[in-house]
């Protein structure tokens, strides 16, 4: 895919959650040829609109079924921000449009090629063959940007604890969490969708 003769057109899945706003911060300022943006959330979002770049665009319920959705027609690259669940159920669809797809959810480890800058691992020559490229979970990340230095000085094994964040349940996990303190300082009834069990001062195993 050449970027050089002409704008594109970029589609944000999971435009309104942390990842998918940092994302679209990075864009704008690099050198992507972005013409227009489309820029969608998973169902139920309540940010109609966000800004990108100055400018301030809509943003498009994901559909439940994107077989036949317009949402898709003239997008050039798709970023996949959500989920992992929400990415295998639509990505499908791209990848038989021949739309190239940056996998940030983890959904197609296995089956892309793996872009882990931290670790060494550049998938970007494979990218235009297998017509998407992924990122592992941010915890993998985060392990692998640890790791290879120590690898680097010899070392053969190690062992840790990583504390994550509720931000991987995406912004539903935030929101809840910020609900859940404020209803124990009220001695009110905390939400308990994403984290059933209840989050708020405390911590999960997993």
């Amino acid at each position: 895919m050449s970027t050089a003769a002409r704008s594109l057109t970029v589609a944000v899945v999971g435009a309104t959650g942390a990842v998918g706003q940092d994302l679209l911060a990075t864009l704008a300022r690099s050198s992507l040829p972005v013409g227009d943006w489309r820029l969608i959330a998973t169902r139920g979002t309540r940010t109609p609109r966000l800004e990108v770049d100055g400018a301030e665009l809509p943003v498009h319920a994901l559909p439940a079924d994107s077989a036949d959705s317009a949402l898709w027609e003239g997008v050039d690259l798709a970023f996949f921000c959500t989920p992992p669940d929400v990415t295998s159920a639509h990505v499908g669809v791209l990848r038989e449009r021949d739309v190239p797809v940056v996998d940030l959810s983890g959904a197609l480890s296995g089956a892309a090629p793996l872009a882990v800058p931290a670790a060494g691992i550049d998938g970007l020559g494979e990218f235009a063959d297998a017509g998407a490229i992924v990122s592992p979970s941010p915890s993998a990340v985060l392990l692998s940007s640890i790791l290879r230095p120590l690898r680097a000085l010899g070392a053969t094994g190690a062992h840790g604890t990583l504390m994550l964040s509720a931000g991987l349940a995406g912004r539903d996990g935030v929101d809840e969490l910020s609900r859940q303190v404020v209803a124990m300082f009220n001695q009110g009834e905390a939400p308990r969708k994403v984290f059933p069990t209840g989050l708020a001062f405390d911590v999960l195993p997993q």
